[in-house]
C-alpha cells in the first residue's frame, strides 16, 4: 500500500503571495531578466515585468491564474496591472490573496509518534503522484534526478514552494552550448547582411548583393537550429544542491542537508 495525503486548505496571505512571486521571478530570470532584482510590494508592475523580462498584458493575468489556481477576469486583472507605471505589486498580491488557497500538510504518525518530516515526504509523494509520476518505490534516499523532468515541473515550480515558502530551491537548467553558438552565428549573419545591403545600396556594387544570399541562407539555418534546440529538454536539470528526496524534505523543514553535490551528482 502506498498512502497519499488528503490535504485541507486555508486562505493564502498577501505576504505568502509575494514570497511566491519572488520564487517565480528567480525561476523565470534564468531565461532572461535580472535575477538580482529585489521584488517588493511597492515595486511597480512595469519594473517587475522588466526585471523578469516579461511583456505586461492580458497574458500575464492568465499566467497568474494558472500559477495560483485562481480565476480572475481580464477586467479584474487590468484593475491591478494597468497602468503598469502606477500599479504596484501590493495590489497584485492583495487580489491574488482574496481567492488563492494553500494546502496544509496534515500531521502524520510514525511508530505512534508525530513526525513532521514523514508528513512533508508524504505530501511530496502526493504531488508527484498527481502529476503522473510513479511513486510506488519512492523513498527518502531516492535521487531527485528521475523526477525533475517536464512532467513533474509544476510540482517543484509551483506546488512545493506553496507549502514551504522561500525554502524550495529554483530548478537550474543547463542547456547545450550549441544553442549559444547557433544564436551567435545567426546574429553575426544578420548584421553582416544588413551591412552588406547598406554598402550595396550606397555604392551600387552588385558584388556585395551576391554575398548576401549565402549569408541569408546560413543565418536562416542557424536560426532554425537554435529554435529546434531550445524546444528540446535541457541537457541537465538540478534542484539547487539537493541530491535526494531526503535532502528536499530537510530543506523544506529548514534543516541542513546531509549530502553534497560534490559527492552526489544528480544531473539528468
Amino acid at each position: 500500500m502506498h498512502p497519499l495525503m488528503d490535504f485541507t486548505t486555508r486562505p493564502m496571505t498577501a505576504d505568502e503571495v509575494l514570497v511566491l512571486l519572488r520564487h517565480q521571478h528567480r525561476q523565470c530570470a534564468q531565461e532572461g531578466g535580472n535575477p538580482d532584482a529585489i521584488i517588493h510590494p511597492e515595486m511597480t508592475v512595469a519594473d517587475w515585468c522588466e526585471a523578469a523580462d516579461w511583456i505586461d498584458g492580458p497574458e500575464m493575468g492568465k499566467g497568474l491564474n494558472d500559477y495560483f489556481g485562481i480565476e480572475f477576469t481580464g477586467e479584474e486583472w487590468r484593475g491591478v496591472l494597468e497602468p503598469s507605471r502606477k500599479r504596484t505589486l501590493r495590489g497584485v498580491c492583495d487580489l491574488v490573496a482574496s481567492k488563492a488557497r494553500v494546502d496544509e500538510v496534515r500531521e502524520v504518525s510514525l511508530f505512534g509518534r508525530p513526525c513532521v518530516s514523514a508528513a512533508v515526504f508524504l505530501a511530496v509523494r502526493t504531488y508527484l503522484s498527481r502529476a503522473g509520476a510513479d511513486v510506488r518505490h519512492l523513498k527518502p534516499s531516492t535521487p531527485l534526478a528521475g523526477y525533475l523532468g517536464e512532467s513533474c515541473y509544476s510540482v517543484f515550480y509551483r506546488d512545493l514552494p506553496k507549502i514551504a515558502p522561500s525554502r524550495v530551491p529554483s530548478l537550474d537548467f543547463e542547456r547545450s552550448r550549441i544553442e549559444a553558438w547557433l544564436l551567435c552565428l545567426f546574429l553575426g549573419c544578420f548584421f553582416l547582411v544588413l551591412a552588406l545591403a547598406s554598402v550595396a545600396t550606397c555604392t551600387g556594387n552588385v558584388a556585395f548583393g551576391f554575398a548576401i544570399l549565402p549569408l541569408y541562407v546560413l543565418g536562416s539555418a542557424a536560426l532554425f537550429g537554435f529554435l529546434t534546440f531550445t524546444r528540446r529538454p535541457p541537457k541537465r536539470t538540478r534542484l539547487g544542491s539537493l541530491y535526494n528526496f531526503g535532502d528536499l524534505v530537510r530543506t523544506m523543514l529548514g534543516e541542513p542537508i546531509l549530502t553534497t553535490p560534490d559527492t552526489s551528482p544528480h544531473a539528468l
